[in-house]
């Protein structure tokens, strides 16, 4: 097998990885209604789901570049695949609601471990990348969404306990581990944990500023599609599946979004994508809160996916282009802040459902898209050379 080969098995593998991350993600919105009639939970509960759980991420990203950094990212996201399926195993063998939020915390601990390495990961495969394999990549994340949408609302709607939707979902985790080839196979530039080279990127001000960014696309996007399934449920009194639907079509404008992307980066430069992209979602986004039909809110959820879809990896990928630093220590780092974004973006709906009902709660994406346009302003000013030279 020639090293061409390796590569590809090697894109494959976290092209799988990132599909399987994505769908264990995804169970918990779709069959939360389900856990919080079972065990009892508010939205302000259920919403600390996944906050604890993205919390505990920000610090297991930062560990991963460190762990990378010594074991390589092949063994790491190996690792990382295991951690996830161990833990949803457990998860749905759980009745009491603290033993829940604290196994969540692990599953948690298993997402950090590849989201912090899948992009850096496939940045090391192809490091001439301008867009290209990185949406690529990140199409994956809502095909993995959409297929866990659809299934876990189908099986919910016939009957099928949510106990059995994580534990199925856990084996299929564990199957991914197999598809990587040996790390002796391949050889992939260790991370550089220099502190002189940590202290070059952290003490740059753009670096805060792209941090920002990714702070914002996370609260927006994370938190739009995890209520999604929920509010199409209690607002419109439907079945799980009506909810998969609701947040499929989010992830699919998602797909369809970084897949055209990903053709298109090469040729209309990503700075004036995103600029594109924010724009636009920040419209639909805003379309969404006023409409009450639910057939037009369908047709918003679908076009707020699609124009959110480039963000999170086309921001990533030109901030390693502005920065010219380690391009794994500059993704692990921009992730870090967009694991806040997402934790806040889950709890504050949470909170806002509880006092004045999903519907409104939806007005947080709009205001993250708000600052994330400022932000994006910003960095343009500063840095019109380089977006020329795009």
């Amino acid at each position: 097998m020639n090293d061409n080969k390796i590569i590809t098995k090697a894109f494959v593998a976290g092209l799988f990885t990132t599909f399987i991350y994505s769908a264990s993600a995804f169970i918990l919105p779709v069959s939360l209604e389900n856990i919080r009639e079972e065990l009892s939970l508010s939205l302000t509960q259920g919403g600390l789901f996944g906050s604890a759980s993205a919390i505990v991420q920000f610090f297991v990203m930062i560990s991963s570049c460190f762990i990378s950094a010594h074991f390589g990212k092949i063994k790491t996201l190996r690792f990382g695949l295991l951690v996830l399926s161990l833990s949803l195993i457990v998860f749905s063998f759980i009745n009491n609601y603290m033993l829940a939020l604290v196994v969540y915390v692990f599953v948690g601990i298993g997402h950090g471990m590849l989201e912090a390495l899948l992009t850096p990961f496939v940045q090391d495969l192809y490091p001439n990348d301008k867009g290209e394999k990185q949406n690529l990549l990140h199409s994956f994340w809502p095909l993995g969404s959409i297929t866990s949408f659809l299934l876990t609302g189908f099986l919910l709607s016939k009957g099928v306990s949510w106990r059995y939707i994580f534990f199925g979902f856990a084996i299929l985790t564990a199957l991914v581990m197999f598809l990587y080839p040996s790390s002796k196979k391949i050889s992939l530039p260790l991370s550089s944990t220099n502190l002189s080279h940590i202290k070059e990127i952290i003490s740059n001000p753009i670096f805060w500023l792209f941090g920002l960014g990714i702070f914002c696309v996370g609260g927006a996007e994370y938190s739009f599609s995890f209520w999604l399934p929920t509010f199409i449920r209690t607002n419109f009194d439907k079945s799980a599946l009506f909810g998969g639907i609701a947040a499929s079509l989010f992830s699919l404008g998602l797909a369809i979004g970084r897949i055209s992307v990903s053709h298109m980066a090469k040729h209309v430069g990503l700075f004036k994508i995103i600029i594109i992209s924010v724009t636009l979602s920040l419209i639909s986004s805003i379309l969404f809160s006023v409409f009450n039909n639910i057939a037009y809110i369908y047709i918003m959820i679908f076009f707020t996916g699609l124009f959110m879809a480039c963000q999170w990896p086309s921001l990533q990928t030109f901030a390693v282009t502005v920065l010219k630093n380690d391009a794994t220590l500059i993704m692990v780092f921009l992730s870090c802040f967009g694991i806040p974004g997402t934790s806040t973006g889950t709890l504050v709906m949470g909170i806002l459902g509880d006092k004045y009902g999903l519907k409104k709660a939806f007005y947080a994406a709009p205001i993250y898209l708000i600052l994330f346009l400022i932000v994006l302003i910003i960095v343009g000013l500063i840095n019109k050379n380089k977006i020329k030279t795009q």
